[in-house]
């Protein structure tokens, strides 16, 4: 049966072209839907909960996984506009698929959550304070609230580390030295020439001599 007209155009009323077309208006909404939820973001409101209640499973998917390790809710899908986020998780999931963390099924591979939790810490992952806490990594918060300056300098950090990934990731020969060897001082640079790649803002939270001791802490536990 021909779809198209005398000219060669496809037909309009063909039905799985609007069955497709219906398809793509689903998806559009529901990736527009996601992106607006502010509960996709990094540590969103909701991601105290649910670490607490991912604890309840011995075991996380890769997706899971990784979206926890990055401050994301654990169900949350890849997103347009949150590349920053989106290439933290994708890069800790290439990480923790390849890692001798112990794992069940085959088709459907499951990670032991407490040895994604050894294994994200011996890697030198900034991790969550909240899933720190969830797993009982860490001890519960005191009733004094966190200073200020703490906070925002973890979060400095995390912004740091997740663009040096993004670097490595996206551009590995920048990030290198004349004796063709990552180091914090080269990846920091890069990141000081182009912050409008890494940076919402466009602008790095710290000098390149900072960044570069952050980045090198991390590197040597690699």
């Amino acid at each position: 049966m021909n779809n198209s007209d005398e000219n060669g155009n496809s037909d309009p009323t063909n039905p799985g072209l609007e069955m497709l077309k219906k398809i793509q208006e689903i998806n559009e909404a529901r990736a527009l839907k996601n992106a607006k939820n502010p509960n996709y973001g990094h540590l969103p409101p909701i991601y105290a909960e649910r670490c607490q209640e991912w604890t309840k499973f011995d075991f996380w998917s890769l997706r899971e996984a990784a979206n926890l390790l990055s401050g994301a809710d654990p169900r949350r899908p890849t997103i347009d506009g949150q590349a920053e986020l989106n290439d933290r998780v994708e890069q800790i999931s290439q990480w923790l698929e390849y890692s001798d963390v112990n794992t069940e099924g085959k088709l459907n591979k499951r990670y032991e959550a407490k040895g994604v939790m050894s294994w994200a810490r011996k890697k030198g992952l900034e991790i969550p304070s909240a899933l720190l806490e969830a797993m009982g990594f860490s001890e519960p918060k005191s009733s004094k609230a966190t200073h200020g300056n703490s906070m925002r300098n973890l979060d400095k950090r995390e912004k740091v580390l997740g663009a040096a990934i993004k670097a490595l990731a996206h551009y590995p020969a920048q990030c290198k030295d004349r004796g063709d060897t990552y180091t914090g001082t080269s990846i920091a640079t890069f990141l000081e020439q182009r912050p409008d790649l890494f940076f919402e803002d466009g602008l790095p939270p710290y000098t390149v001599r900072t960044m570069a001791e952050h980045i090198n802490r991390y590197l040597s536990k690699k």
